[in-house]
């Protein structure tokens, strides 16, 4: 529920809202088991590592649109005090073959877990937060709208996110996924343009 974000600006933009993600947790313990239909996506650290990825399909907007501000949008059902990073994926993956192993049903990551710069993901995080329980808005800055700015003009570079969890500290951070009952929960990203 509830209205996107106030982005400001000269009035003339569009704001949109996708919501229907594809998502996935990967993870270390399971690096087999794939959990890309479960209402529920995790990240954790430590001992445990797992991680988060996530898609949305942004075709509607068109190619030549100027992103001027976007945020994500995610529902935790838990919280933390760590902070976790967003990354930018860069090696295609499936929703029901990913896992912490594989990106697809034919292919490995080139490091398991999604771990590889630049064949998996970038090196530089596109946002950083911290996991408070509930609904967050997390705002991206230039890495993060440039990302979002090639996602629109070059589709076929949309390889999604990934979360991460990189203090080294055992703490877990849960979120809606793409699957959960209530539609107004599951993760959203919010792009402004003209």
């Amino acid at each position: 529920g509830g209205t996107g974000p106030s982005f400001g600006g000269n009035g003339t933009g569009v704001a949109v809202m996708f919501s229907s993600a594809r998502d996935a947790t990967i993870s270390s313990t399971s690096p087999t088991a794939n959990f890309g239909l479960t209402t529920s996506c995790s990240i954790s650290g430590g001992e445990v590592t797992s991680s988060c990825l996530l898609k949305w399909d942004l075709g509607s907007i068109p190619t030549n649109a100027v992103i001027d501000a976007a945020q994500f949008v995610f529902d935790f059902h838990d919280g933390s005090v760590s902070s976790f990073d967003i990354h930018q994926v860069n090696g295609a993956w499936q929703e029901v073959d990913v896992n912490w192993t594989k990106r697809d049903a034919a292919n490995n990551w080139s490091s398991p877990g999604c771990n590889s710069v630049p064949s998996d993901r970038t090196s530089a995080p596109v946002a950083t937060f911290v996991g408070k329980a509930g609904v967050q808005s997390i705002t991206l800055k230039s890495l993060g709208r440039a990302m979002v700015q090639n996602w629109v003009v070059n589709p076929a570079a949309n390889k999604g996110i990934i979360i991460r969890n990189t203090t080294g500290t055992l703490d877990r951070l849960s979120m809606r996924s793409a699957q959960y009952s209530d539609a107004s929960s599951r993760p959203r990203i919010w792009i402004s343009y003209h």
